[in-house]
């Protein structure tokens, strides 16, 4: 069978283009790199966020599982899931926040499902018209259906972030293991509904309408080692008319590097017996890293213009 590739059927953007996009009002907003954690969070790179965000394939649901694996790798051991439980909750009292995302699409499809079947009867007759109120349920369901609905929200078929998808269904492309992410999402949704004293501290937005990203964009500042008072860009992927992937590659890896150093530190009295150096801890971390982005940015944005921006204030 002959197969043909087509064209990138999205609209593109010149470097031009994206340059106007970022000097819009309300497009670039300036924090304190110190304050991503504690006051504000990263997202995924995806490009129907309204608001500034700092974009990192996945957000913290991937960096958290490229750590677990990385200092399993470096201790030579393989954690189970209440090690995993263990490691979300510290990283929510040292981190603060804590984001995933689904959509639109996710939530359409999952009503569609439960709506009928065994779904329609283990619901109670529950039946469900749109993505929001899809979405409504599951971020606070009854807590009789907690376990059942959990199943699904982990099922790839209905998850909205498509890094997270492509990593639970390609794992061995990603050096991801599809243990850790259920371990975690187990963990972000069991805290969402039966913590409050935590919820507050998660991100779990919908993301509406289909992806019309034109560009990957990579962020970075002119500054040439970050620290925690670093001011950065955080850059809002749409504006309702421009859509484009937002990256922030050098603040990627400072967090990330804070995240593997205090993992290693904490380690012990986390995990029992648990010792790794962080420096091997990192330079796994950034080969997960660097070789998720080149597949996702492969599966999502073949054949966009990829270009990078400097922005100083």
């Amino acid at each position: 069978m002959k197969v043909a590739c087509l064209p990138n059927p999205r609209k593109t953007y010149t470097q031009e283009e994206i340059a106007s996009y970022l000097k819009q009002k309300g497009i670039v907003r300036w924090v304190k790199l110190g304050d991503i954690f504690s006051q504000e969070y990263d997202a995924c790179v995806d490009g129907r966020e309204t608001n500034p965000v700092v974009g990192n394939p996945g957000g913290d649901v991937s960096r958290l599982a490229e750590a677990v694996i990385a200092v399993g790798a470096v201790a030579g051991r393989h954690f189970n899931p209440g090690e995993i439980l263990k490691v979300f909750d510290w990283y929510l009292s040292h981190m603060g926040r804590f984001y995933m995302h689904t959509d639109e699409h996710a939530m359409h499809h999952l009503a569609e499902f439960l709506n009928e079947g065994y779904g329609v009867k283990r619901m109670g007759g529950k039946k469900f018209h749109t993505a929001q109120e899809m979405y409504n349920f599951v971020t606070n369901p009854d807590p009789r259906l907690q376990v059942f609905l959990s199943r699904y929200l982990l099922d790839p078929r209905f998850v909205g972030c498509g890094h997270m998808k492509l990593m639970m269904t390609k794992p061995a492309q990603y050096g991801m293991s599809e243990k850790v992410l259920r371990s975690l999402s187990v963990a972000f949704f069991d805290t969402m509904w039966n913590v409050p004293e935590r919820a507050g501290q998660l991100a779990y937005p919908m993301l509406p309408g289909d992806h019309k990203e034109g560009a990957v964009v990579s962020i970075v500042i002119p500054k040439e080692e970050l620290t925690d008072k670093t001011m950065i860009p955080m850059v809002a992927p749409t504006d309702g008319k421009v859509s484009v992937f937002v990256n922030h590659p050098q603040v990627v890896q400072y967090l990330n590097k804070k995240v593997a150093y205090l993992l290693a530190r904490d380690g012990k009295n986390i995990i029992k017996d648990l010792d790794v150096d962080p420096e091997a801890v990192m330079t796994h971390m950034e080969q997960l890293q660097n070789e998720g982005v080149r597949q996702t940015v492969s599966a999502l944005a073949w054949g966009l213009p990829v270009y990078t921006f400097e922005l100083g204030q």
